[in-house]
């Protein structure tokens, strides 16, 4: 019986903060979904007890220590060590002796429940990310998540596995680590052995995901991407057709080039390959029709572009790298392909206008 599990992984570390969701079967790692965040992490969560705990201090001796370097260097990693304290007690006392002659030293004790009210609106944050990654990867809730792995040092924070654990409600099978090192290498070490044995017994291990999942080919000349695949989908085996139409009397040729990436402009995206579809019938715009597949295998590591012109059943096709870049291509074929003239297409009455030559 083939081994296959949901998982979501929910990573909060120092400064960042990152939730996905992954298919993890007997040889390959798919992640299906991923929700970022760069301004997240227990830095924020620290900050929040340094600025009460500098008010608390302000309010009782009327010092400002929002200037003091020296001062807000000991107080951060006092606020540090007594974070991690309080993952495991209800309460910690926090004293810093003043480093000026005559001056009054910070003595405040911090509880559980006062850290958790500081950083609530950021606790929130993490579980509203848990929705949006499930909600992105489209083929799972909640329910058919089956485990949830915790990695980074924050992710510890009994508030925050509490969080995690009522928002699945049901039972789900939970792994954390207080170094996420161990996270590392643990995966490192089972996909080692993975690939030890594709070296053995000629088995294909798969590792893939969102991030190479974009791919399309450009609707104008140096335009638009006319996505095929979205984030999400990744590259596994996709086989999509559409059928386009001339947009100009008398087209009697187009090139087709692939991309691969997230942005809106090709010119933003990694050129893969093409080629030229030539001897188009002549005829009034909207009446010739072209049908451009594109599909996958290999895990997504090859790519067939085939292109259709209705009219006379002729097909064209080629297989390309789904990693290929300008360099692998003969300076004749690149300039060939980049620097073409434009004609237009169409496509189910929506106009999308793909190059020519």
């Amino acid at each position: 019986m083939e081994y296959s599990r949901n998982v979501l992984v929910y990573r909060l570390g120092g400064s960042t903060f990152e939730v996905s969701v992954h298919e993890v079967d007997d040889d390959s790692i798919y992640a299906t979904s991923s929700v970022y965040d760069q301004h997240l992490g227990g830095n924020d969560f620290n900050r929040r007890v340094i600025d009460h705990l500098l008010l608390a201090f302000k309010n009782k001796t009327d010092q400002d220590l929002y200037s003091d370097d020296m001062f807000l260097l000991r107080l951060g990693s006092e606020v540090e060590k007594a974070k991690r304290v309080l993952s495991v007690q209800d309460w910690v006392r926090i004293d810093i002796d003043s480093i000026h002659p005559g001056g009054q030293g910070l003595s405040e004790q911090l509880t559980r429940s006062q850290f958790e009210d500081l950083n609530m609106d950021l606790f929130t944050k993490t579980t509203a990310a848990i929705d949006q990654v499930i909600k992105d990867s489209v083929v799972y809730t909640k329910d058919n998540i089956q485990d949830i792995m915790f990695s980074g040092g924050p992710a510890n924070i009994p508030f925050l596995h509490s969080a995690v654990r009522e928002y699945f409600v049901r039972h789900k099978k939970y792994h954390g680590s207080n170094h996420p090192e161990t996270t590392v290498v643990l995966g490192a070490a089972k996909l080692g052995h993975w690939y030890q044995d594709e070296r053995h017994y000629g088995g294909e291990v798969c590792c893939f995901g969102e991030s190479r999942g974009t791919l399309g080919i450009e609707t104008t000349a140096g335009g638009a991407m006319f996505k095929y695949t979205d984030r999400t989908s990744g590259l596994l085996d996709i086989n999509k057709m559409y059928t386009f139409s001339t947009a100009m009397d008398n087209q009697d040729r187009v090139v087709i080039r692939v991309f691969s990436g997230d942005g809106t402009w090709t010119n933003q995206n990694t050129f893969l390959g093409g080629f030229e579809l030539t001897g188009i019938a002549p005829a009034p715009r909207g009446v010739s029709q072209i049908r451009v597949r594109l599909n996958t295998h290999s895990c997504g590591k090859s790519i067939n572009l085939n292109v259709m012109d209705v009219a006379s059943a002729r097909i064209n096709a080629t297989i390309f790298s789904s990693w290929s870049r300008f360099d692998d291509y003969g300076e004749e074929i690149k300039y060939g392909m980049l620097e073409g003239g434009a004609f237009e297409l169409e496509l189910a009455g929506k106009m999308i206008p793909l190059p020519g030559y």
